[in-house]
């Protein structure tokens, strides 16, 4: 009989990265303002929770003195469809940090507004169980 190993989180004190499929290295999503789509609005890639509770966010917006605008949006397996959660988190050029709690959804994903373009906004997000 093959040995089991268990890839999920299980419950989590400290935050893990979501984007890393090790969940250990400081790996972050960089959405930039383009050209042709006047700047503005950007969406990030699907990220899995694993059904984690809390959604904690470091953010930097860079390249300006405007702040960026950052809606997470959810998505539930049962559901299939994507949906804003809470309010939005505004990011200065300043670090942020912000927890959201995210109640166990299977999928996030981050929809970064009031981008000029060449401006970027920088997330680097991780979820625990505590």
């Amino acid at each position: 009989m093959a040995q089991f190993k268990n890839t999920s989180w299980g419950r989590t004190r400290g935050p893990k990265n979501i984007i890393d499929s090790n969940h250990k290295s400081p790996t972050s999503v960089v959405l930039t303002g383009t050209a042709d789509a006047g700047g503005a609005t950007q969406t990030s890639a699907t990220y899995e929770t694993e059904n984690q509770r809390f959604l904690h966010i470091s953010h930097i917006a860079a390249n300006g003195n405007s702040a960026c605008t950052i809606q997470v949006q959810v998505k539930m397996h049962a559901s299939g469809v994507f949906a804003n959660l809470g309010s939005t988190i505004s990011s200065t050029s300043a670090r942020t940090h912000s927890i959201v709690e995210i109640q166990g959804v299977d999928q996030v994903r981050f929809v970064v507004s009031n981008l000029a373009v060449g401006e970027t906004c920088t997330i680097f997000p991780a979820c625990s169980t505590f």
